[in-house]
């Protein structure tokens, strides 16, 4: 978390003795959509991909199709399992009753004009992502943990990097989804 120095020195003397007992120095420098839109006062014209992400998956949020269920903010949990067991079955494919909504999903994906290579691809950083939030939770894996992070600055260089690259691909994956050529949701 990060805050201007200007909005501290509105606090009670008090509490800017509490938050500077957490002041660290920082370990990057001002973003430039910060810089932009905080000191310049100007509209950024960075792409925010978080926020595009966001966007794709509101009218899904607004008429959900048979394989989505309505999700606020929240992506892999949005895929429903009973709406991608239809569509496998519509798409005379198979399953196994222990799949989960990614699995079920990448086979969708693999029923219609992809390749099983191309819809695992599709999926993968959907997987990835449910992956890391497994390794985050509070009871996760410390060790498995420490490792994702360390391999996350070894590829990207630093943390936002390594998010902003995976919400890039999430974005990629949910076009490639909704551009689903069968159409993801047979009638």
């Amino acid at each position: 978390m990060h805050t201007y120095l200007r909005y501290l020195a509105m606090l009670p003397y008090e509490e800017q003795l509490y938050w500077q007992s957490f002041n660290e120095w920082p370990k990057s420098n001002i973003s430039k959509r910060a810089w932009e839109n905080d000191i310049l006062e100007k509209v950024s014209a960075e792409i925010d991909q978080l926020y595009e992400l966001k966007r794709q998956v509101q009218p899904l949020d607004r008429d959900p199709p048979v394989w989505w269920k309505k999700s606020g903010e929240d992506i892999v949990e949005g895929f429903a399992i009973k709406g991608l067991r239809t569509i496998i079955t519509d798409r005379k494919g198979s399953f196994e009753k222990e799949w989960r909504a990614l699995k079920l999903l990448e086979v969708a994906l693999s029923l219609s004009e992809r390749t099983e290579q191309q819809a695992k691809m599709v999926v993968a950083p959907l997987k990835n992502l449910h992956n890391l939030r497994n390794l985050a939770k509070a009871r996760g894996d410390s060790k498995g943990r420490r490792q994702a992070i360390a391999a996350a600055r070894w590829t990207h260089g630093t943390l936002r990097k390594h998010f902003q690259d995976l919400i890039e691909l999430m974005r990629k994956s949910m076009k490639e989804i909704l551009s689903d050529p069968v159409g993801p949701n047979p009638t």
